[in-house]
């Protein structure tokens, strides 16, 4: 569920008809509106919304920079850019590699539904993969820091591989740390057998 949402939009009607459909779908969500390329910067920075809508062109920029600097950023908002049927499909070449949804004005309610679906499947996604990549990224240095622990034990008190690795697990269950901090213990010199 979309806790926050924005809309970057040339003009009152623009934006208004865009926060209505966007309120109809995301009733508790907060919709911000921007009326420029550098408002809805300022306001992604602040706020770091879950969605971005995008009506090219903006005041002050195409909407397609604006775009692409949102899905490269740390934030991981969704990003709608809705584009002038001409320009479209080029922007979604451009585009679409950084993970920006395009999609054709003039459009149905219906097919914008269905777009923002689409966008809300691939947020969700991502995020799962976000979230599994930074726990395997925990779990290798956890690993490396394991792995010096051995290897200091190896060095200096004359253990095998094998016995490192055991004593690091049997000093964790008896003190009942984790491996990790048995390893940072190991390496700081204060747990030596």
């Amino acid at each position: 569920m979309m806790k926050s949402v924005l809309v970057a939009a040339q003009g009152q009607n623009s934006a208004e008809t865009l926060r209505v459909l966007l309120r109809d779908r995301y009733k508790n969500a907060e919709i911000l509106a921007a009326g420029s390329g550098a408002i809805a910067r300022r306001l992604i920075d602040e706020r770091c919304p879950e969605l971005l809508v995008i009506s090219s062109p903006l005041p002050d920029e195409s909407g397609e920079e604006l775009a692409r600097f949102v899905a490269r950023s740390s934030c991981q908002t969704g990003v709608l850019l809705l584009s002038a049927a001409e320009h479209a499909e080029e922007i979604s070449d451009r585009a679409g590699a950084d993970g920006v949804f395009v999609l054709e004005k003039p459009f149905t309610r219906a097919f914008f539904n269905k777009a923002l679906s689409l966008l809300e499947a691939f947020i969700k996604r991502t995020a799962e993969l976000n979230r599994q990549n930074a726990e395997l990224l925990v779990r290798i240095e956890e690993q490396g820091l394991i792995g010096r622990a051995k290897c200091n034990l190896v060095k200096l008190n004359g253990f095998t591989e094998l016995e490192a690795h055991r004593y690091i697990e049997k000093r964790a269950m008896d003190l009942r740390l984790t491996k990790r901090r048995v390893a940072e213990e190991i390496l700081r010199g204060r747990d030596w057998p």
